[in-house]
């Protein structure tokens, strides 16, 4: 059959103007969703702000004994008093050349959101805490809820190793059942000879928590 060229044509205009709004459709929904994302342009603005935010560890120098902080919260977790908390002693999970690596657990309150920016150090030595994370920074979209931050500070093998961690509190990559509580599964590493006297400043904009600790590291082989 042949149909007339005007209705061809009719034909065609509509499925080009089909074609653009649905096209539309999906630009604009891939760029709300990316920008909805801690690599947002609002969320690195925050996280900006928040890496201006000073440390307030305590400062100490060799031979002064050294703060534990254990969590006084009524949730039975190992530190903090909230919004944020930690569950992990620092026991080595992996020891290297470079120093050790360490997996703790982080929980955030269910209503938390925003970008918390987690530094840490040895507080008689100064020496970093730090990330390990994917070969991203911030500024790429991992798809976990959990995103390394600032400068490349070290590498074990290929694994970078990032001075900062910031938890996108809305998106955990787990929730616990009970309490609706993020769940984040975080390991960072400390490099060889430090003191096992540690500090962490977690915060976002509205709360600043500090957290101390003794976890001896172990004899060097």
């Amino acid at each position: 059959m042949r149909a007339p060229l005007s209705l061809v044509a009719t034909f065609l205009l509509i499925a080009v103007v089909a074609t653009v709004f649905i096209g539309g459709g999906i630009v604009r929904d891939w760029t709300a969703t990316h920008h909805a994302s801690p690599a947002g342009k609002a969320n690195r603005a925050t996280l900006s702000q928040l890496e201006a935010v000073p440390l307030n560890l305590p400062r100490l120098k060799l031979g002064d004994p050294c703060p534990n902080s254990p969590g006084t919260n009524s949730l039975g977790y190992d530190y903090g008093n909230g919004p944020v908390y930690m569950n992990g002693r620092l026991i080595p999970e992996i020891a290297t050349n470079w120093g050790y690596l360490y997996d703790l657990t982080f929980y955030s309150a269910a209503g938390l959101t925003g970008p918390v920016l987690i530094r840490g150090h040895d507080l008689l030595r100064d020496r970093p805490i730090v990330f390990v994370g994917p070969s991203s920074p911030i500024s790429s979209t991992s798809g976990t809820g959990k995103y390394v931050a600032g400068a490349v500070v070290d590498t074990i093998g290929s694994e970078p190793l990032y001075g900062e961690l910031a938890l996108d509190a809305g998106h955990p990559p787990l929730r616990d059942a009970g309490t609706g509580f993020g769940v984040w599964y975080v390991r960072l590493g400390i490099s060889r000879g430090w003191t096992g006297c540690w500090g962490m400043q977690i915060g976002n904009l509205d709360f600043q928590e500090i957290i101390t600790g003794y976890s001896p590291p172990p004899a060097s082989p």
